[in-house]
């Protein structure tokens, strides 16, 4: 839905759809109504703290960077210190006590995806302390919309913990440990297809028994990184009747949320593996 816009002799008075904003603009000003009901002035083009962009968060967090860490996104320190005024900076990595080494696709842990949230909340609450009280509703706001997406975490540690599963890279890690399940790909596979790299040949001949003696019930791929090793071990699994489950690094484009990104790879793993037990368990 669009904005609701009523021209008038002297201005234009708007109600914004994303938040319910009532405003009213003339050439030089806008007026506001602030969370309590109060009208705050500022000039067309600037936004207070607790008003709402486009895509639904407040602009306080022009003041706030989100970093992956973990190097990830090194290449945004460099940006950064080019402004002449430093934002905070909230480092996931850092959030989540890892160093710089460790897996980095840390979206993919249901525990860290919680510190990270909690720790954007504080972060806006440093910035706006007087919306503080704002901050931790919309945090528990999201904290109810993730609810299928948890649930469905849920669901396949309950039916599924201790199951050997596969995953040609690392993105699928943190998932694996959220849910229970037993990731037995070799490690420096996983690392080296990460990385870019062709993996040791002693790697591939694990894990091409692994998937030919059909000791996992389901393949992990990543969507985005597609090479003629991953497409072998994809088409060894398809001919040994192992299902795969595809993820991505990014949020793809006709996802609108992170938690429905999420829940959806998620169903598509708790299907796998439901269609896989039922062929019996993987053999040792």
């Amino acid at each position: 839905m669009g904005d609701t816009l009523q021209p008038t002799s002297t201005g234009q008075m708007v109600l914004r759809s994303v938040d319910g904003l009532v405003s009213f603009s003339d050439a030089t000003q806008t007026y506001v109504l602030d969370p309590s009901g109060k009208v705050q002035v500022r000039g067309p083009r600037e936004r207070f703290p607790w008003e709402f962009n486009a895509d639904g968060f407040p602009l306080v967090g022009e003041q706030l960077v989100i970093e992956n860490g973990l190097g990830y996104d090194d290449f945004s320190d460099h940006v950064l210190s080019t402004l002449s005024q430093q934002p905070l900076i909230i480092n996931a990595g850092d959030v989540v006590g890892l160093e710089v080494g460790a897996n980095p696709h840390v979206w993919y842990s249901t525990a860290y995806v919680d510190q990270i949230r909690s720790a954007i909340t504080a972060g806006l609450e440093q910035l706006a302390p007087a919306y503080a009280a704002y901050f931790e509703a919309q945090s528990a706001a999201v904290g109810k919309r993730m609810t299928t997406y948890q649930s469905l975490v849920s669901e396949v540690a309950q039916q599924f913990a201790g199951t050997p599963v596969g995953a040609t890279e690392t993105i699928f890690a943190y998932m694996a440990d959220s849910t229970g399940l037993q990731l037995v790909s070799p490690s420096g596979f996983m690392q080296s297809v990460s990385e870019g790299n062709e993996p040791s040949a002693r790697d591939i001949a694990i894990f091409h028994d692994q998937i030919s003696s059909q000791r996992i019930q389901v393949l992990v791929y990543n969507t985005q990184t597609l090479t003629s090793l991953v497409d072998q071990f994809q088409q060894l699994a398809h001919d040994n009747n192992i299902l795969t489950v595809g993820v991505s690094e990014t949020m793809p484009p006709d996802a609108q949320t992170f938690q429905g990104w999420q829940a959806t790879e998620l169903q598509l793993l708790l299907n796998a593996l439901q269609n896989a037990s039922a062929r019996g368990p993987a053999t040792g």
